[in-house]
Order: C-alpha cells, then structure tokens, then sequence
C-alpha cells in the first residue's frame, strides 16, 4: 500500500475526531439496524424532544462515557435543532474545557459563566458580529486585575481564558461572586433573558446551551473524590440556579451515576446481549463504522483478505461497543498491518490495557458484581469500596448497554480477563 494511502487512512481514523453531520466518516448509529436500536432508542429524537415539544425552557442532564461519541451525537443534535422546520433554536456549544482544566473542582458560578459566554458568542456569530465584549454588568463581579481601559475590551473568550488557567484569578473571582451570588445569578438570567428576546427578533424561537467535556472531568488518586463531589454539588445541591431562560444540556461525569438519581446514560453500541452472546444488529452498525473509515479492500491489505471479517468481527467484540476504542485500534491496524495471527492477537491484547492497569485490586469485588448483575450499586453517600467504581467508570472499565428492557453495565473484556477478577467473578456465579 502507498505511504501517501496509508498516511489518509491513518488520519481518517483519528480518535479524537469530532464528526459533524455531513462527514463521510459518521455512521448514522440511530438508523435502521435491527428491531431495536443498538443504543435502545432514538438517542437524536430523545435529547430533541423537551426542546422540540415544549416552548417552555428545558434543562437535561446525560452521563457520557468519554470515547462513547457524546460530543458527535450533540453536533449531530445541534444540527436538527438549527432547522428551521423544527425547533429553529440558535444552539450554542460550549466546552468545559474552557473554563476548567478538568482536573480541578468545578464551581456553580464557573458553569453559569460557561453558559453566558456561549450563548453570547451563539448570537454573534448567527448575527455575523464581532466577537462580543463582556458586558458591564458581569463585569462588576470580576477581579480588578481583569478590569481593562475600555478602549481595549474584554471579550468572552480572554475571560474563560483567564479563569481557566489562572488559579489566582479563578479564585478571585469565585470569591467576588460568593459575596453576592444570588445578584451574580440574576445577572446571568437576565443576560440569557435578553439574548433569547434577541434570537426570536431574528427569527429563531429561541436559544439553546450545551456544555460538552464535563464527562471528562478527572483527577488524581488524591483529588478524585473532591473532583466529583464538586460536580454533585453543581447538579444537585446547586441545580436550582441551573434553571435558565434558555434551554440547557449538559453531559456529566458518568461517576454521577453513583450519585444522582435519574440521570440518563448514554450507552454505547450493543455489541454483545445480555447473554454476552454477539448481537448482530449492533455488530452490522460496528461494521459499518469500520468500513465509512477504510474500505474494505484496503482493510483486506492490512488484515489479509481471507481473514478479514473475522477478525474485523473480533476487533468489534474486543472494543466492547466503545466507538472511541474501535476507532483507536483501526488506526493501529493501519499503522502496522497486522496479517500474521501472533501480530493480530499482541494488537487485540493491547485493547483495554490502560483501564486495566490503574484499576485497584479493592475494586474486584465491585467489578465482578457488576458484570453478574449487569447494574451499579445503588446511589447513596459516597462511602464504601464501591467508591472504586468511580475510577472503573472513568477509566471505561465498565460501560452501559441498552436494549429494548433498559439499560445494564458490564465489565470490559480487558478487565474481566484479570485474575482477580476472573477469580472473583468465578466466586459470585458460584453463589448464584
């Protein structure tokens, strides 16, 4: 194969690549591949319908497994809420990314910042106007050091810059608004308030927030526990002051699971049923993923055109329906054409590896439960060992599946192939 082939597809199978709706790349995953979808419903019409059915203004969250393909779900939704035969709402995104390095406590005020910068950016940009400047008002609640001659302007942008990576200031400025919190959070309405008035005079019927990558959130060992009970303050003690004058989704931590109740997830491909035996709706919609990045007589070169669907069949089931996981070894198997078995087998093996690795032993037990019984421990206070969960969600060691009964959870093969957790998986069917 030519290097200059070669070198496309290893681009085209970029991991980190988010697809908008008119990629060749992106595989319609809600489209018609079984009886039942291979996500459990109709993830586009879900998230779409509190905004398309109500004019009332809606806030949702959505736990996302990083690497489950939520940030090209919510382009694609965005794209369907733009239209003008539907809802016909301007849609602002907004990445938690820039407001937070992610490895650090979030704050209510941080995400209601977030949410004004994009909305403001939203009708600029539909109204073809410069980058907007922060408007007096939230002005008043910033630091000193942040207050520039007029003449140069503040925009939006340098400010979530500077929160983001100036510790001092973010500090600051959390203080200067826990003083007056609740002027702050009227502030922020009424900027919201003015913004969809001003959306509708465009012809828009109003105007919708999502804020993506907070399910990345993360930390070290030490800072975990602080990182997300952070978040459950936001969505749950906080989430009073979430409710806006415009329409908001936010895709969460997946941690949340184990404490917010009625949080929706959503799953990755259903690859596997609950008996773990192949589901081949799931599998046509895997495939085709795998064939929108390298044509099959290209994949046949790399793999070895006799062995190539069943080995693109076992690469499906080693990536456990994680789209992030299947896209990641694709790109390996360009990169290394692995047609000999042994080749084959030491790329397979080095899927999953990183979960497994920072998974603690403690952990097991909880890990071998979950894939019995297909469910996470109730929510509660966090305490207990099944705390460890909150790493395995993270990490993608145990990932959500749904089908036409609900959703389940199951351990990925990586980590279920582990001794101590073989072992005690081995103990909990013995007792059922």
């Amino acid at each position: 194969m030519q290097f200059a082939i070669r070198q496309r597809l290893f681009n085209a199978c970029d991991p980190a690549a988010e697809l908008d709706p008119g990629d060749a790349r992106r595989v319609d995953l809600d489209g018609a591949w079984g009886d039942v979808p291979v996500r459990g419903i109709q993830w586009s019409t879900t998230l779409a319908m509190p905004i398309e059915g109500s004019a009332a203004p809606s806030r949702q969250l959505v736990a996302a497994f990083p690497g489950s393909g939520v940030s090209t779900e919510l382009l694609r939704l965005a794209g369907r809420l733009r239209d003008p035969a539907r809802a016909n709402v301007i849609v602002a995104r907004a990445e938690a990314g820039q407001i937070s390095d992610l490895m650090s406590p979030i704050d209510i005020a941080d995400v209601l910042l977030l949410v004004a910068a994009a909305a403001h950016q939203a009708v600029a940009l539909e109204m073809h106007a410069r980058p907007p400047e922060v408007s007096r008002r939230v002005r008043s609640f910033l630091p000193e050091t942040l207050i520039l001659p007029s003449d140069e302007g503040l925009t939006w942008s340098r400010l979530l810059s500077e929160i983001r990576l100036e510790a001092g200031f973010r500090d600051r400025f959390r203080s200067s608004i826990s003083a007056g919190f609740s002027r702050f959070v009227a502030c922020v309405r009424d900027e919201l308030t003015a913004l969809r008035d001003l959306a509708r005079g465009l012809g828009r019927s109003g105007l919708m927030v999502m804020v993506d990558s907070l399910e990345k959130l993360s930390g070290s060992i030490d800072t975990r526990t602080e990182i997300l009970a952070s978040a459950e303050r936001v969505f749950a003690a906080d989430a009073e002051y979430l409710d806006l004058p415009v329409h908001t989704l936010y895709a969460v931590p997946p941690a949340l699971l184990l404490r917010l109740r009625g949080v929706p997830v959503l799953p990755v491909l259903r690859v596997l049923g609950r008996d773990e035996r192949i589901d081949e709706a799931g599998l046509r919609a895997a495939r085709a993923m795998v064939r929108a990045r390298v044509p099959d007589e290209m994949l046949g070169e790399l793999l070895g055109a006799s062995a190539l669907e069943e080995r693109v069949r076992r690469m499906i089931e080693r990536t456990a329906g994680l789209p992030r996981d299947l896209v990641k070894l694709l790109q390996r198997v360009v990169a290394r054409a692995p047609r000999d078995e042994a080749m084959f087998e030491q790329l397979l093996g080095e899927v999953g590896e990183i979960p497994a690795r920072l998974l603690f032993e403690r952990s097991y037990p909880s890990l071998a439960r979950v894939h019995a019984t297909g469910a996470l421990p109730p929510v509660g206070p966090p305490t207990g060992v099944d705390r460890e969960l909150d790493l395995a969600l993270e990490v993608g060691a145990v990932l959500p599946y749904r089908d036409g009964r609900g959703v389940w959870f199951d351990v990925v093969p990586a980590v279920r192939e582990l001794g101590g957790v073989a072992a005690e998986i081995g103990r909990v069917q013995a007792v059922a």
